[in-house]
């Protein structure tokens, strides 16, 4: 009988012991998921005396002194989580980004940043910042924002909804960056001119001239300008 109880303790111990032995299967263990992808969330407490928020793909707040009274715990979060649809005129560029408080009213204007894909603005439209209204349920265009490199910055009374879209250009619009000039006039009669139809692309004249003054315009545009070119024989303008 001693002996028996002998063996079936033995057997128990074993168990235990290879259980153990198997904890190191755990090296496979998938962690949570975004836990190696960065914060997706940047958060800080600003009051009266200003200060910049960072969040998550290069969102970015500066709050200048006096926009806020007390401190208020900012947080700026990458999350499209009760943002309203995008007006079908426009499409996405960039991440969609909730700044809360939602309703937050600044006594100054704050500069907010976001990023974009430019790849993903096409050819005839131009980066837009769009932010919701008050209530969170329309989008409205930051008046006045610019571009710099794959950002986009401009100025907001409150806090919403932020995405950067790419936006039709309108016929008012400024003239966007890589638009193609073609040549539509030339009243120098005395001075050769080696082209009737010729490009100018990020400043490279890709015909020869070698002095003149010449009528250009944006392709698709009505509006002109005039201007005095000269050019050496390898076309250095």
């Amino acid at each position: 009988m001693r002996h028996f109880i002998f063996q079936f303790c033995g057997l128990i111990l074993a168990g235990i012991l290879t259980a153990c032995s198997g904890g190191g299967g755990d090296d496979n263990i998938t962690p949570p998921l975004g836990g190696a992808g960065g914060p997706s969330q940047g958060r800080a407490v600003v009051g009266a005396a200003g200060g910049t928020v960072s969040g998550p793909a290069g969102v970015q707040i500066v709050i200048p002194p006096g926009a806020l009274a007390a401190d208020v715990t900012i947080q700026i979060e990458q999350s499209w989580d009760g943002a309203p649809a995008l007006p079908t005129s426009v499409t996405t560029a960039g991440p969609m980004f909730a700044l809360t408080p939602h309703g937050l009213q600044f006594a100054l204007p704050v500069t907010l940043t976001v990023p974009f894909d430019p790849a993903a603005v096409p050819t005839g439209s131009i980066p837009a910042l769009y932010k919701t209204n008050a209530t969170q349920t329309a989008w409205e265009s930051v008046a006045g924002a610019t571009v710099n490199g794959a950002t986009i910055s401009g100025q907001i009374n409150g806090f919403s909804f932020v995405t950067a879209v790419a936006s039709p250009l309108a016929s008012s619009d400024p003239f966007p960056p890589h638009r193609i000039w073609e040549f539509v006039g030339h009243d120098a009669s005395d001075q050769e001119l080696s082209l009737d139809h010729g490009e100018v692309f990020e400043g490279v004249l890709f015909e020869q001239i070698e002095f003149g003054s010449l009528i250009i315009a944006p392709s698709g545009n009505d509006n002109i300008a005039r201007g005095q070119v000269f050019a050496n024989e390898s076309g250095m303008t």
